[in-house]
């Protein structure tokens, strides 16, 4: 049985594959183009924090290099499509920035950039932003 992101999906899928385009989206004003943010913590707090969450909201983690988170999320089993959702950790010292990025994988070719994706991918930098800074003195 369909779920009701299924039928979504499909029909986005569809358009962008029948017309042959991807939608345009959002840029961020920064300097990455992308939702960041600046943490005042060390970069192994930093994340430890983010894997953390991650695995807590049912993320998958790929493999998470020096500098780059990456996890996935199954969003159709039907159209073998899965959410990626990448974090850049760059230590600024005693601080750190970290970019995110959220996009479709399968079903279509990955696409960071897709219209309201990063909504999500921001609100979850500036939940670690406040987590963290509350906490480290």
């Amino acid at each position: 049985m369909k779920t009701i992101l299924e039928v979504m999906l499909t029909a986005v899928l569809g358009v962008v594959v029948i017309g042959g385009c991807v939608p345009a989206y959002e840029k961020y004003s920064t300097a990455s183009g992308f939702p960041e943010v600046t943490i005042s913590a060390d970069k192994a707090t930093v994340k430890n924090a983010i894997v953390s969450k991650m695995v807590g909201t049912g993320w998958e983690l790929g493999q998470t290099p020096e500098f780059q988170i990456t996890g996935t999320k199954t969003l159709s089993e039907m159209l073998h499509s899965k959410l990626k959702r990448e974090f850049t950790l760059l230590d600024e010292g005693g601080k750190v920035r970290v970019i995110g990025k959220e996009g479709v994988v399968g079903g279509v070719e990955y696409r960071a950039e897709q219209n309201g994706m990063n909504k999500d991918v921001e609100k979850a930098l500036l939940e670690v932003k406040v987590q963290l800074e509350k906490t480290t003195p």
